[in-house]
């Protein structure tokens, strides 16, 4: 019996370009789910401070009353920032084929998502109670 040498990787790289198209999809909710709770973030945060509730951001009050705008407007511009990095991020770990920079990618992503899970419970929760 003879052997190709490149038999075997057929398989591999079967299983490679599968794995890729479950990454990206991956990648691709983990982002909808990071956008989404950041709207619901920004929301919440406008319904609590039109409750008489304050920001418990030191970094984002500062920030306001530094640059003069807002709280909601600097809120909301950081958070677009902070979106558009993340979806590069997630185009990067897309696009490497280096596993380290797609492992980081995704786990980046998935704890950003965990983060603003739970801000947006946190903030739903102060709203539900005033």
């Amino acid at each position: 019996m003879t052997l190709h040498p490149h038999a075997g990787l057929r398989g591999i790289v079967g299983r490679s370009t599968g794995f890729f198209g479950r990454y990206g999809v991956a990648i691709s909710f983990l982002l909808g789910f990071f956008v989404f709770f950041n709207i619901i973030d920004i929301l919440s945060t406008s319904v609590a401070l039109s409750r008489g509730l304050s920001e418990g951001n030191g970094l984002l009050v500062a920030a306001a009353s530094i640059s003069g705008l807002n709280l909601v407007i600097v809120m909301a511009l950081l958070k677009v920032i902070f979106i558009a990095g993340t979806i590069g991020l997630g185009i990067l770990g897309i696009r490497s084929t280096n596993m380290r920079i797609k492992n980081m990618a995704y786990y980046v992503i998935l704890s950003f998502v965990f983060v603003f899970i739970y801000v947006s419970v946190n903030n739903l929760t102060a709203i539900l109670h005033v």
